[in-house]
């Protein structure tokens, strides 16, 4: 964005970046969702009168793409991540490269200690692009400080013969037997999965339209309360994390990644939706399921639930609980 002003009118130039572009061409999935105003273009001079200078004079250049344009990190169908514009570590397909293509030095892939070395630099970049936005905010007078802090930094889920799934439990299944996307409770609240039978034209004596015929439902039952969502993780290995200090919007952006042998997967995230539980310290409930998405051999896809993630808060104090279940074992 780039502006050119003046007295009598303001100007602003809007592009989309690289990466816009491209989700654009390919599937044009692309939804314009949040803004950030930067001043990173521009430089502020003092006035003895006026406090700051008149910008109006001043010649801008046209607005441009920049590699900290690009925050979150997108990946393909399979999880595998997309080149990443804002680090100076080239990724590939979840793969990290090294090397040239100039002269005799050819293209690597890097693996064994060095991937696990450059993956957890790489994955360092996107707060770094998040700092040079240069992003403009107010100051929160209120406040004793601005800082960020969690109860702690790393969290270890424990896997056994009898954890988190039980001994006498499910351990392999066949693709083609898991629940797709239409017949998956886990999807029940999203309305491009919700169970629509058709009805007939509706009227004024019967406003809700007739039922066309008998069409059951197939597949799960719907989650209709947070006790439903507390019964499937009784028993599940949890790990309650607490934002010790924050802001009082608690604006957060969380990624997730699986790091296998030498090749880093982003993990999809679904928003199941909020709950209230007022027989709870932290009544707000904002549930989100993280796992993967797999192609059975009919085409159909199927979502298969790794972990559980819970933002809970009360007056505006935050406390971020992680259940970790696992459907499915590969």
């Amino acid at each position: 964005m780039s502006g050119i002003l003046n007295n009598k009118e303001r100007i602003l130039d809007f592009i989309l970046t690289k990466e816009g572009r491209r989700q654009l061409a390919e599937d044009g999935s692309i939804q314009a969702e949040f803004a950030v105003f930067s001043d990173g273009g521009t430089f502020y001079q003092a006035d003895a009168i006026s406090g700051s200078a008149d910008a109006g004079s001043r010649i801008y250049f046209e607005a441009t793409s920049l590699p900290q344009d690009q925050i979150s990190f997108e990946a393909d169908d399979s999880g595998k991540l997309l080149p990443y514009p804002g680090s100076n570590i080239v990724v590939k397909s979840g793969k990290v490269i090294s090397g040239t293509i100039s002269g005799s030095s050819q293209l690597r892939f890097i693996t064994g200690s060095e991937f696990a070395s450059l993956s957890e630099k790489l994955l360092i970049s996107s707060i770094d692009n998040f700092k040079n936005l240069l992003s403009i905010g107010s100051t929160d007078f209120f406040r004793d400080d601005d800082e960020f802090s969690l109860s702690q930094t790393t969290a270890n889920f424990n896997l056994t013969n009898n954890s988190p799934i039980k001994k006498d439990g499910i351990k392999k299944i066949n693709l083609n037997n898991i629940d797709t996307f239409f017949q998956d409770k886990k999807l029940s609240r999203i309305p491009n999965f919700k169970h629509l039978p058709p009805i007939n034209k509706k009227t004024s004596q019967n406003p809700f339209g007739s039922p066309l015929g008998n069409y059951p439902k197939l597949g799960q039952g719907d989650i209709l309360n947070f006790n439903q969502i507390k019964d499937e993780l009784r028993g599940k290995e949890e790990i309650i994390i607490e934002f010790a200090e924050t802001s009082l919007e608690n604006n957060l952006m969380s990624q997730f990644f699986e790091q296998q042998e030498n090749e880093l997967l982003k993990l999809d995230v679904l928003h199941f939706g909020e709950f209230i539980d007022e027989n709870d310290e932290f009544p707000t409930k904002n549930i989100y399921f993280i796992g993967k998405v797999f192609v059975n051999d009919f085409g159909a896809k199927s979502f298969v639930k790794l972990f559980t993630l819970i933002f809970e808060w009360k007056n505006g104090v935050i406390k971020q609980r992680i259940r970790q279940k696992f459907n499915i074992s590969w």
